[in-house]
């Protein structure tokens, strides 16, 4: 019998914290030889883009 393993699910790092995605929505990462979903990441926005840009300038500037 398979066992299921269990999805791993991860967030981005912003600005110093691990967040969701500002949509909530994720996409599954599937294992290419198997098909087998093995985890799960955020689908980053463009306002999220934009905000890890800033975070970033801002974190140069310092």
């Amino acid at each position: 019998m398979k066992t299921q393993t269990e999805i791993r699910k991860y967030q981005m790092f912003i600005d110093g914290e691990f967040v969701n995605s500002s949509s909530q929505e994720t996409t599954k990462v599937l294992n290419p030889a198997t098909e087998e979903v093995i985890s799960e990441i955020p689908k980053g926005t463009v306002e999220d883009v934009r905000r890890a840009i800033e975070s970033a300038e801002l974190a140069q500037k310092e």
